[in-house]
C-alpha cells in the first residue's frame, strides 16, 4: 500500500477513531450549515483530493470521508468526524471544538487564522501577514458557495497534515550548564 493511500486511511482513523463510543456533535441529526458541493479537485504538493458532487472526498484516488449539502463529515463507515454549523463553528464528535470555517477563512479551535481561500482558488496557510501556499482547487466556484464546501474539506485534511507535521519535526532545545575546569593563571608572584 502506497504512502499517499495511508495517509488517506490515516486521516480517517486519527479522525474517527473511537467516534463510535462519543456522542455525537450537537445538531448533527437535523443538520448544519446548508453547503453546496460542488465537483472539485484540490492539488496539494503530490497529492490530489476529490470532492465529488455527491460530496465523497478520495485523496490519491482513496476513499476519506464524506461531505453532505447539511454540513455533515462523516468517514467511510458512516461514523461522524464533524458537523459545520450555522455559525460557522465546526464541532467533532463529543462537540469537540474543531475551529471556524468560512467562506474563504478557516481558524483553528485555537482561533488562530490558518487557511485563507482566494479567488483563484488558491489555499494560502498562514496568519494575514504571513501565509504559505497550501494547493490550489479547481472547481470550487462552479456552483455558489461552493468555496467554503471546498475550505472545509481543506481544514480537515489540513489539521491532520499539521499534526504529523508537528509529531514529526525535530525540535530544537536550548540548555545551561554547569560544570567544573582547571584554570590556568599567567601571573607575577
Amino acid at each position: 500500500m502506497n504512502s499517499t493511500i495511508m495517509l488517506a486511511l490515516s486521516v480517517l482513523a486519527a479522525m474517527s477513531a473511537g467516534c463510535a463510543a462519543r456522542a455525537l456533535p450537537s445538531g448533527w441529526q437535523p443538520g448544519g450549515r446548508r453547503l453546496a458541493v460542488p465537483a472539485a479537485r484540490w492539488v496539494v504538493g503530490e497529492r490530489t483530493v476529490e470532492l465529488t458532487a455527491n460530496g465523497s472526498v478520495l485523496v490519491d484516488g482513496a476513499p476519506t470521508m464524506t461531505v453532505d449539502s447539511a454540513g455533515r463529515v462523516y468517514d467511510p463507515e458512516r461514523r461522524p468526524i464533524a458537523l459545520l454549523l450555522a455559525n460557522g463553528n465546526l464541532l467533532g464528535p463529543d462537540d469537540e471544538a474543531l475551529g471556524w470555517i468560512g467562506a474563504t477563512e478557516a481558524r483553528g479551535a485555537d482561533d488562530d487564522s490558518w487557511l485563507r481561500y482566494l479567488p483563484s482558488g488558491e489555499v494560502v496557510r498562514g496568519t494575514e501577514d504571513v501565509g504559505r501556499p497550501f494547493g490550489v482547487w479547481l472547481g470550487c466556484d462552479a456552483v455558489p458557495y461552493g468555496s467554503q464546501t471546498c475550505l472545509l474539506v481543506s481544514h480537515l485534511i489540513g489539521l491532520e497534515l499539521r499534526a504529523r507535521a508537528a509529531v514529526a519535526a525535530p525540535g530544537v532545545s536550548v540548555g545551561l550548564g554547569l560544570g567544573m575546569g582547571v584554570g590556568i593563571g599567567i601571573g607575577t608572584p
